[in-house]
Protein backbone atom coordinates (compact mmCIF):
# COMPACT_ATOMS: atom_id res chain seq x y z
CA UNK A 1 0.00 0.00 0.00
CA UNK A 2 2.85 2.42 0.74
CA UNK A 3 5.54 3.79 -1.56
CA UNK A 4 8.81 1.89 -1.61
CA UNK A 5 10.80 4.82 -0.21
CA UNK A 6 9.21 4.37 3.24
CA UNK A 7 11.57 2.84 5.81
CA UNK A 8 10.76 -0.34 7.72
CA UNK A 9 10.29 1.67 10.91
CA UNK A 10 7.88 4.06 9.20
CA UNK A 11 6.10 1.10 7.64
CA UNK A 12 5.54 -0.48 11.06
CA UNK A 13 4.15 2.78 12.44
CA UNK A 14 1.91 3.10 9.41
CA UNK A 15 0.68 -0.48 9.72
CA UNK A 16 -0.22 0.15 13.36
CA UNK A 17 -2.18 3.20 12.26
CA UNK A 18 -3.99 1.28 9.50
CA UNK A 19 -5.05 -1.41 11.96
CA UNK A 20 -7.03 1.19 13.91
CA UNK A 21 -9.03 2.32 10.87
CA UNK A 22 -12.50 1.17 9.98
CA UNK A 23 -13.01 -0.80 6.78
CA UNK A 24 -14.31 2.32 4.98
CA UNK A 25 -11.37 4.40 6.19
CA UNK A 26 -8.98 1.74 4.91
CA UNK A 27 -10.70 1.86 1.53
CA UNK A 28 -10.36 5.64 1.42
CA UNK A 29 -6.69 5.42 2.34
CA UNK A 30 -6.09 2.78 -0.32
CA UNK A 31 -7.75 5.00 -2.93
CA UNK A 32 -5.61 8.03 -2.17
CA UNK A 33 -2.42 5.95 -2.08
CA UNK A 34 -3.27 4.46 -5.47
CA UNK A 35 -3.94 7.93 -6.90
CA UNK A 36 -0.61 9.22 -5.60
CA UNK A 37 1.47 6.43 -7.18
CA UNK A 38 1.73 8.29 -10.49
CA UNK A 39 3.90 10.93 -8.79
CA UNK A 40 6.51 8.58 -7.31
CA UNK A 41 9.03 8.81 -10.18
CA UNK A 42 9.16 12.60 -9.92
CA UNK A 43 9.17 12.57 -6.14
CA UNK A 44 12.08 10.16 -6.03
CA UNK A 45 14.16 12.89 -7.66
CA UNK A 46 13.67 15.02 -4.54
CA UNK A 47 16.59 14.04 -2.34
CA UNK A 48 16.50 16.76 0.31
CA UNK A 49 13.29 15.71 2.04
CA UNK A 50 12.10 12.96 4.31
CA UNK A 51 10.39 9.99 2.62
CA UNK A 52 7.07 10.70 4.28
CA UNK A 53 7.18 14.27 3.01
CA UNK A 54 7.37 12.98 -0.57
CA UNK A 55 4.39 10.74 -0.04
CA UNK A 56 2.37 13.46 1.66
CA UNK A 57 3.14 15.84 -1.19
CA UNK A 58 1.86 13.27 -3.72
CA UNK A 59 -1.31 12.80 -1.68
CA UNK A 60 -1.80 16.54 -1.34
CA UNK A 61 -1.42 17.04 -5.09
CA UNK A 62 -4.04 14.39 -5.80
CA UNK A 63 -6.47 15.80 -3.27
CA UNK A 64 -6.01 19.28 -4.71
CA UNK A 65 -6.73 17.97 -8.20
CA UNK A 66 -9.95 16.45 -6.86
CA UNK A 67 -10.92 19.76 -5.23
CA UNK A 68 -10.31 21.54 -8.53
CA UNK A 69 -12.44 18.99 -10.37
CA UNK A 70 -15.28 19.42 -7.88
CA UNK A 71 -15.05 23.21 -8.10
CA UNK A 72 -15.38 23.02 -11.88
CA UNK A 73 -18.45 20.81 -11.50
CA UNK A 74 -20.03 23.26 -9.07
CA UNK A 75 -19.30 26.17 -11.40
CA UNK A 76 -20.79 24.28 -14.34
CA UNK A 77 -23.93 23.50 -12.33
CA UNK A 78 -24.25 27.11 -11.27
CA UNK A 79 -23.87 28.31 -14.88
CA UNK A 80 -26.42 25.80 -16.14
CA UNK A 81 -28.98 26.96 -13.56
CA UNK A 82 -28.56 30.58 -14.66
CA UNK A 83 -29.38 29.75 -18.28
Amino acid sequence: MLPMFISNEELQIFNNFVKTLSTRERQVLQEIVERSIQHYPALNLVTESLPYHKWLLALLMEEHKEVQRLRRQVEELQRSRRL
